[in-house]
């Protein structure tokens, strides 16, 4: 079981730093994505599920990037990524200003989850928030990197999952939609 957790740990932390990478070089030759290259159709994917949130109206687009970044209180930044172009990716990450770790700052960690699945529709957040609740989640550490990927059979399918880097100050709640 651990072994098949970690595998899918590595395989989400990949694949996203793989279209993160893919993304920039794209954007740097030729400011585009070349939708042929791509197996979800990306030219409908819009701000458009941020804009009747009144929590994040100060939202900044990157209709390249497909990505909304929110500047929050305590000089925290909110990265919203809604899109993708081989997998339908819906992930929102925190960047703090000061050191976090899942040991120390779970609960945090946890409400602020919870408050952005509440405001972004594509979230199952009764279920998220059930799952934390309960304990249902495995906990896969790789040096600065903790993940926790949830075993309810709703969430499972979907890929939750919340990661915490301790390295870069971040942590984040994603979920493929396709």
């Amino acid at each position: 079981m651990f072994h098949k957790i970690f595998v899918l740990t590595i395989l989400i932390v990949l694949n996203y730093a793989c279209k993160t990478n893919k993304s920039k070089e794209l954007t740097k030759k030729n400011n585009g994505i070349n939708q042929k290259d791509c197996l979800v159709t990306i030219t409908n994917q819009t701000d458009d599920f941020l804009k009747n949130i009144d929590e994040l109206q100060n939202y900044k687009w990157d209709s390249v990037t497909k990505k909304a970044t929110i500047n929050l209180a305590n000089d925290e930044i909110l990265t919203i990524t809604r899109g993708g172009c081989i997998h339908f990716l819906v992930a929102a990450e925190f960047q703090l200003p000061k050191p976090i770790s899942y040991k120390n700052d779970s609960i945090y960690i946890f409400d602020r989850v919870l408050w952005i699945t509440e405001l972004v529709d594509d979230y199952k957040y009764t279920i998220l928030k059930d799952a934390i609740k309960s304990g249902a989640y495995e906990t896969v550490t790789n040096k600065h990197i903790t993940t926790l990927v949830f075993t309810n059979k709703a969430l499972k399918e979907k890929f939750y999952a919340i990661t915490i880097n301790a390295k870069e100050n971040t942590f984040s709640i994603s979920q493929f939609l396709e």
